[in-house]
């Protein structure tokens, strides 16, 4: 799935989703900031508000890029979801 505006598309299938984007807030990033470093026990850990992409933070640890958080909200239920990408010349 890929954002093409404020709705989801599938390029699988070539449709688009009446799911609506959903801004994440500066309070919001600070919190599952302070929540990922306390879980990880890891400081380097950091979120960064991404302007072109308002329902989501990128996830940098000690500077560097490793993905990103999605805030998603489902039949009511608020959740975040973290998709990281490893690349494979990083696992030499």
């Amino acid at each position: 799935m890929e954002r093409l505006g404020s709705h989801e598309v599938c390029y699988e299938c070539k449709r688009t989703s009446n799911k609506k984007a959903i801004d994440m807030t500066p309070t919001e990033i600070e919190k599952l900031q302070r929540f990922l470093r306390q879980t990880f026990g890891n400081h380097g850990i950091s979120l960064a508000r991404r302007p072109e992409a308002v329902d989501s933070a990128e996830l940098q640890i000690n500077g560097e890029t490793f993905g990103a958080v999605y805030k998603d909200e489902d039949e009511g239920e608020l959740s975040y979801n973290i998709q990281m990408t490893v690349l494979s010349e990083d696992l030499t």
